[in-house]
């Protein structure tokens, strides 16, 4: 819209065709590279749209896949205590996180 005024503008203060088509060639000009930038733009949000859908899949393949148990990997003891939360290494863009616990029985260090 902010174009159509530009153009009635000028047309109104420029009757000149000379200077007309100048003006508009300066708009198309603009206006290509605006469109390019659009093009640029689009297929950057697919790729990250395909990206994310990606690290989603993963996300719910590896949380289907885990069959946590509430014992302990090293002693089979079931005195497991929560001592932290933190990023998945592998996982962390997707937001899934690491519980890491600790045996009360052997002292052993736990992640889930």
């Amino acid at each position: 819209m902010e174009a159509i005024r530009f153009l009635k503008k000028l047309i109104n203060e420029n009757g000149n065709s000379e200077t007309l088509k100048e003006h508009l060639e300066i708009l198309s000009a603009q206006l290509s590279k605006i469109e390019s930038k659009v093009r640029d733009l689009e297929t950057e949000n697919a790729e990250l749209k395909k990206h994310l859908d990606e690290q989603k899949d993963r996300a719910e393949s590896f949380s289907s896949n885990q069959h946590h148990s509430s014992h302990c990997g090293h002693c089979g003891s079931a005195l497991l205590k929560k001592i932290e939360n933190s990023g998945s290494p592998a996982f962390s863009e997707a937001g899934i996180k690491d519980t890491t616990y600790q045996c009360s029985a052997c002292g052993e260090k736990v992640a889930f």
